[in-house]
């Protein structure tokens, strides 16, 4: 079983939080509707800011004694999937592929933290995972408002 260090999965957690954002910018650019322009454009960067509170976390642990720990991969992050969508993808698409990508952030985060073994690691990456699922709740209520009968 693959080990990493606090400092890889942070730095894991950095890849994912710019590969998400730089997915919301592409979409924000292509959507022709404004509220879900705006939308995109709100979640790209507040997934910069949550990769500037992982960056920044990741300096103060890199200072000499911390960060050494380690912990057992358990392949959580093996089912995650960029969602596919090409330039004709509707809004109803859209929304849906960014629900998905909130789900599986939220995943992501919540299922590190249960593995980490310092508290305030674990903290952060709870507070990490309940920021996604209120991004989710966002992006619901706009495809609950414009698809549901």
């Amino acid at each position: 079983m693959n080990r990493y260090t606090i400092d890889e999965i942070i730095s894991k957690a950095i890849s994912k939080e710019e590969e998400i954002s730089s997915l919301y910018q592409d979409l924000s650019r292509r959507v022709q509707d404004a509220r879900a322009r705006i939308l995109l454009k709100e979640l790209s960067e507040e997934e910069l800011r949550h990769k500037q509170k992982l960056q920044d976390f990741q300096k103060k642990k890199q200072e000499p004694g911390t960060g050494t720990k380690t912990i057992e991969d358990q392949h959580i992050t093996s089912f995650l999937e960029k969602p596919n969508l090409n330039k004709y993808a509707d809004l109803k698409e859209v929304l849906l592929s960014t629900i998905k990508d909130e789900e599986e952030t939220h995943l992501f985060y919540i299922s590190w933290a249960e593995s980490m073994l310092e508290e305030e690691s674990a903290v952060l990456l709870k507070k990490l995972a309940e920021e996604e699922l209120r991004h989710r709740a966002k992006i619901e209520g706009i495809y609950k408002d414009m698809f549901s009968n």
